[in-house]
């Protein structure tokens, strides 16, 4: 202001700059900013989880495609000789499964369960089940950093089981046929 633009003005005591922002402006718009990027760092979690929880069902459903892919390939001698297994680390005879296994940060365990329908008729499940990582299964709160909190990719503060299920059913005189369950 100077002292040329105040004479006309003798009521006003002091100039006042309208583009300026005063404190309590700058600082609601800090904290709608810090909010919004909580909001965005939470949802970019929360997505990659989901993402990383779809890949290994991609990956269980490719193993069960592939052992009963396997099976109809094989004569019904030896489909009529199989017999349960229990569930055992998988390993893949093809290098792609395997290198999409080792990607995904998890062990999937493979489990077989046949039952004999008739003489010629043969139900064979397989079950694939994997945990997600995590250091408990009922952990209260989650330690480490608040970057470790927000991760996925590390140890999280629970685990979960997963399992996906695949029946087929093998005939002697070539019936096949499947069903999927996750």
């Amino acid at each position: 202001c100077t002292l040329a633009s105040l004479r006309p003005m003798l009521s006003v005591r002091h100039c006042r700059h309208p583009k300026a922002f005063t404190i309590v402006e700058v600082m609601m718009a800090s904290v709608i900013l810090v909010v919004g990027l909580l909001g965005m760092i939470q949802a970019v979690t929360v997505g990659s989880e989901m993402l990383a929880t779809a890949r290994r069902q991609t990956i269980a459903g490719q193993i069960l495609d592939h052992e009963i892919g396997k099976l109809r390939l094989s004569t019904w001698t030896t489909v009529s000789g199989l017999a349960d297994s229990a569930a055992a680390t998988y390993t893949s005879d093809q290098t792609a499964l395997n290198t999409a296994i080792s990607a995904s940060g998890v062990t999937f365990t493979l489990e077989r369960d046949v039952t004999d329908l008739t003489t010629d008729l043969r139900e064979i499940t397989f079950i694939v089940t994997w945990t997600k990582g995590g250091t408990t299964t009922a952990a209260t709160t989650a330690t480490g950093s608040w970057l470790e909190k927000l991760s996925f990719s590390g140890s999280a503060p629970i685990s979960r089981t997963y399992t996906r299920k695949s029946t087929a059913y093998f005939g002697k005189y070539g019936l096949n046929l499947n069903l999927q369950r996750s």
